[in-house]
């Protein structure tokens, strides 16, 4: 093992060479410390469950069935079960290895029973603290190697990323799993974000409602309108569609967004992103003008003036009309006049509620965001361990956008 995977401490310069060996010789104790108590709080648990479901020594819950049952007779009373001493097992913790005395239970026909222990994983050498701080460095942006060299240096001992990524993608599947109904808003956000799986680049379809919460995901897939409509369709059964008070929806224009929500939230109208599509109009006017063009800017400056407002009335929106047809009357036969000629009425959606944002800047925040946490990934080697990574990652994103600000400093979050 190497030097930058132990659990010894350095200095870093601050300290004499006394002092650092004095430093150093108080963590080691201290650890050795924590180890003993991590080893006897352990077998107390463990003791406890034994405790709870046999009774106390000298006094065993008799005639009665329990939730133990012998993989041999399949008896599950408590009166043919015994204590049977000890056997150690070494459960790698945050502080350190430490050696656990479980508890052996013998049914009366001979054979030990397979206990569900409540206190540690089946066939686990890892425990709870030390799994669950695996997926903490995973979320938080760490690759693969750095994790397992980190909790390599925390626990004293070495760890594989194998198994670190092994117990992410536990908890993905498990956050798969949950399809509780949601609270449906007012307006769902819909935009798209990149992974790279098997050396293939796939898209993830994201609803992400306006404070940044994502609703549910579909991927990695194609932006085709069928797999947009199994999103949808799957909000749908979860409780956001129009019948339970969805109104609007916020999408780049694609064309298949629009066919999708054409299909299944026919009564929502749709807000086109603003940005995107001045950027087609920057695009067009570069191609035409030249990109260093000065007409380039003026002509995306009038465009902004016909899209953005800041007042949700009937004069902003009489106000609106009127810049809009003096700008096709200046621009006719442009490619940008086109664009903004059929763009404009589902443009200009959220002039009706000021609760519609004009564009879709909030998905695309927290796509940034996930993007940061996945990039160190360097992509995914199976679609099923990119579903599970994501699961757990837009698991977390929510737990974190809901939590107050004075408790983000010393709260982690409870992943499956």
């Amino acid at each position: 093992m190497n030097e930058h995977s132990t659990s010894r401490f350095y200095s870093q310069g601050h300290l004499q060479p006394h002092q650092a060996r004095l430093v150093e010789s108080e963590e080691a104790r201290c650890r050795a410390d924590a180890r003993v108590a991590m080893a006897e709080q352990m077998s107390e648990r463990l003791e406890g469950e034994v405790e709870e479901e046999l009774g106390p020594r000298g006094e065993r819950k008799a005639g009665t069935s329990g939730i133990w049952v012998c993989p041999r007779c399949a008896t599950s009373l408590r009166a043919d079960f015994r204590r049977n001493g000890h056997y150690r097992r070494v459960i790698v913790t945050l502080v350190g290895p430490v050696t656990v005395r479980v508890p052996l239970i013998r049914c009366r026909c001979g054979k030990h029973l397979h206990i569900p222990w409540k206190t540690l994983v089946p066939r686990s050498r890892y425990w709870y603290d030390f799994a669950s701080q695996w997926e903490r460095q995973y979320l938080a942006g760490s690759s693969y190697r750095k994790t397992a060299e980190l909790l390599s240096s925390l626990a004293g001992t070495q760890t594989s990323h194998m198994a670190g990524w092994r117990e992410t993608q536990k908890a993905g599947a498990a956050a798969r799993r949950v399809r509780q109904a949601l609270e449906c808003p007012k307006v769902v956000i819909l935009d798209e974000m990149y992974v790279w799986e098997k050396g293939s680049k796939k898209a993830v379809l994201l609803a992400v409602d306006p404070r940044g919460t994502i609703l549910d995901f579909e991927g990695p897939t194609s932006r085709s309108a069928e797999h947009w409509r199994q999103l949808l369709e799957r909000l749908s059964e979860r409780g956001v569609d129009p019948d339970h008070g969805l109104a609007y929806v916020v999408a780049d224009g694609d064309n298949a967004i629009r066919q999708a929500v054409e299909w299944v939230w026919g009564e929502a109208k749709v807000q086109h992103c603003v940005w995107h599509i001045l950027m087609a109009i920057r695009t067009e006017a570069q191609r035409v003008c030249g990109e260093m063009s000065r007409s380039v800017t003026q002509i995306v400056e009038e465009a902004r003036a016909v899209l953005m407002h800041q007042a949700c009335t009937s004069e902003t929106r009489q106000r609106a009309a009127e810049r809009l047809a003096a700008f096709l009357k200046k621009h006719a036969g442009k490619p940008w006049a086109e664009i903004m000629a059929r763009c404009y009425t589902q443009a200009t959606t959220y002039l009706l509620n000021s609760a519609v944002p004009c564009t879709n800047g909030t998905a695309e925040r927290t796509i940034k965001e996930l993007r940061r946490r996945i990039k160190t990934m360097d992509g995914f080697k199976s679609h099923m361990g990119a579903k599970n990574l994501l699961a757990v990652l837009i698991q977390w994103h929510n737990w974190w956008r809901e939590l107050p600000s004075t408790s983000k400093c010393t709260v982690s979050p409870s992943l499956p």
